[in-house]
């Protein structure tokens, strides 16, 4: 009866410890928020374009070397090419190191500023 009791406590305590205690989806939604977020100041069809690139590339909830390798020349292709690496690893860094709002405001706006006039001169 003892042996019987410390089998189902210990399949007990594997069986929790192997559950989940997060919704599943819980962090990867935070972090498409931050992608779509940060993206704020590219075109919408850019923007939903990293939303997908994240959604077809996340890797547990973070952002993947894919995610990194395809974002690249969706921001390239908004950015003049004097800005593009800078905007990118601005990008990047927006998204991983969860940057205030005041940051991704500012960051917005610079790259919507940059885009627009790239735009204009590319027309």
């Amino acid at each position: 009866m003892k042996a019987l009791l410390i089998s189902g406590a210990f399949l007990g305590t594997i069986l929790l410890s192997a559950c989940n205690t997060t919704m599943p989806g819980i962090e990867d939604a935070h972090v498409k928020e931050r992608v779509i977020a940060c993206g704020g100041g590219f075109s919408d069809s850019a923007n939903l374009a990293l939303a997908d690139t994240f959604d077809r590339t996340a890797y547990n909830g973070q952002l993947s070397s894919g995610f990194k390798i395809q974002a690249r020349p969706i921001i390239f292709s908004e950015i003049p090419p004097q800005d593009r690496l800078v905007a990118y690893q601005d990008y990047i860094k927006c998204v991983e190191e969860k940057w205030n709002t005041s940051q991704v405001n500012d960051f917005s706006t610079k790259i919507k500023t940059k885009r627009i006039s790239f735009q204009k001169n590319s027309s």
